[in-house]
């Protein structure tokens, strides 16, 4: 069914019309499939229900995780820039499975937090890259808008089955160990998926004396000297600030607040992934219409109001409610601040771009590990999480004036795609 449904793009054109786009498609799918059931039932689940970890040990756990992550992404950001983003995927995939094997071997706190964070080295690389590989992408002038879509889509389909995937697996095995094998499988496959994905080469803007320390602070200082790229990553980085907050609590939610098991961890995030779904399809129908820095405010203030309706009551019929909505409009804005990023880099810049923008996420997601555990020790969980949906609604749109400015400057339809052919790179293999 998945390949048969038929997306079309602003112009009306097929968005899976491509074969290097299916692949690219299924491939991430197939992936972050097993990723997420990993995330959501093995380390979430294995933390906090059978190791029985408190907010401090689940925040020790995501700080090593973010800490390797902001790494890996740094490197693979270097990496695509220099090569292309296939050969950091494979690499990546492939140093990634023995982590998570070793994670779900894992009897306490510390040594999950340990292997899980060797896992999250390489598998940040690989997120990195696949974040990068539309303009990369053999698949036409709008290869970056369908490229784009198509990774979230798989991406948001991954969000709806893995973690329901690994709450079957834990139901009728009885043994999350298996969520993590499940996950070294996935990457395996998709590695086979990706070699076969044709690349076109773009401009490269490399000295033959450059370091990669040097590259990578090229980046930092290119980010900071465009504001058009800088705003995008400003709204992204406040909402992994909130996400951080729910990436240490949001567990112990659903064991003290709701009082469920640890397999509602996996049902109620798949809702979360179907309401990321619907939004995917909805900014495909609209991209144009929606690809403006203004309407990315907008949609970052309302995604704080979906973090209120998410966690702000005990009832699991609510909670559910605030899933879908709350990802449906997850699902419009992360596509949307990666085309708008993408249309703006140079294409010499468009790695380290996303890779800055993956180290974002890391970073904005580990401050809140300090402060959360902290709060709960004078707060409930509830009243802590429902506040970093509020930080959300006040905060973001402070950027809405800055963001109709920078809207005027550049109007979208005088806005090229920045891809700049000049090599032609084959469909698999290494050189």
């Amino acid at each position: 069914m998945l390949l048969g449904y038929r997306l079309r793009a602003r112009q009306g054109t097929p968005m899976l019309r491509d074969r290097n786009v299916r692949l690219l498609l299924l491939s991430h799918l197939v992936s972050r499939t097993g990723g997420e059931a990993a995330f959501f039932v093995g380390i979430w689940g294995r933390a906090a229900f059978e190791l029985g970890s408190s907010a401090v040990g689940i925040a020790i756990i995501m700080g090593a995780i973010g800490i390797a992550g902001m790494a890996g992404s740094a490197i693979a950001g270097v990496l695509v820039d220099r090569y292309d983003p296939r050969r950091v995927v494979v690499i990546g995939e492939l140093l990634f499975v023995p982590g998570i094997l070793a994670a779900g071997q894992a009897e306490q706190v510390w040594t999950l937090a340990l292997f899980a964070a060797l896992a999250w080295l390489p598998g940040s690389g690989v997120l990195t890259a696949m974040s990068a590989f539309p303009p990369f992408l053999d698949a036409g002038e709008d290869s970056i808008e369908r490229g784009n879509i198509a990774l979230e889509f798989a991406e948001n389909m991954a969000f709806v089955t893995g973690p329901a995937i690994g709450a079957i697996i834990v139901r009728f095995l009885g043994d999350v160990t298996h969520v993590f094998t499940l996950d070294a499988v996935t990457s395996i496959i998709g590695v086979a998926i990706i070699l076969r994905v044709a690349l076109r080469g773009v401009e490269r803007e490399r000295d033959e004396g450059s370091t990669p320390l040097r590259e990578a602070l090229d980046g930092v200082r290119y980010v900071r000297s465009s504001p058009a790229v800088l705003l995008p990553m400003a709204l992204g980085t406040l909402m992994f600030l909130s996400f951080g907050v729910f990436t240490t609590l949001e567990p112990l939610f659903f064991r003290d607040v709701l009082q469920t098991d640890v397999e509602a961890l996996g049902w109620l995030n798949s809702l979360f992934g179907v309401g990321i779904l619907a939004g995917t399809l909805v900014l495909n129908a609209f991209t144009k219409r929606f690809a403006r820095l203004a309407v990315a405010v907008g949609l970052t203030t309302l995604a704080g109001t979906g973090a209120l309706v998410y966690v702000g009551t005990d009832s699991i019929t609510v909670v559910g409610v605030g899933a879908v909505y709350w990802g449906f409009l997850i699902g419009i804005l992360f596509p949307l601040l990666r085309i708008l990023l993408q249309r703006q880099a140079r294409p010499a810049m468009v790695g380290r771009v996303m890779g800055l923008f993956e180290i974002s996420q890391q970073a904005g997601e580990m401050i809140p590990l300090v402060v959360a555990p902290l709060l709960v020790l004078v707060f409930p969980v509830q009243p802590v999480l429902v506040g970093s949906g509020f930080v959300i609604v006040l905060v973001a749109p402070l950027f809405l004036r800055r963001a109709r400015e920078l809207d005027a400057e550049q109007p979208l339809d005088t806005q090229d795609l920045p891809v700049d052919v000049t090599v032609d790179i084959p469909p698999s293999g290494f050189r």
